[in-house]
């Protein structure tokens, strides 16, 4: 993948979880409670029953740019 910034080649990798799903939340809302997650959504959990939440990424290492490719990894 090319990275859209500089257009160097990226680097295929994972963004991994500690226990529970991957999640994007806007900047504007808060945590309830001060761990759930509200107002966005989770990423595609490539993980099976005993091994972290992951989902695919890329980073530009020039750029220090990491990307997701929500069409594929956004959760259904």
């Amino acid at each position: 993948m090319q990275c859209p910034k500089c257009g160097n080649e990226m680097l295929k990798g994972s963004l991994l979880g500690d226990r529970y799903a991957i999640k994007w939340q806007p900047a504007d809302k808060k945590l309830v409670g001060g761990i759930f997650a509200r107002g966005g959504f989770a990423l595609k959990d490539e993980s099976s029953l005993f091994s972290r939440p992951k989902t695919e990424a890329y980073v530009c290492e020039n750029c220090e740019l990491l990307t997701v490719d929500l069409k594929t990894q956004r959760k259904a």
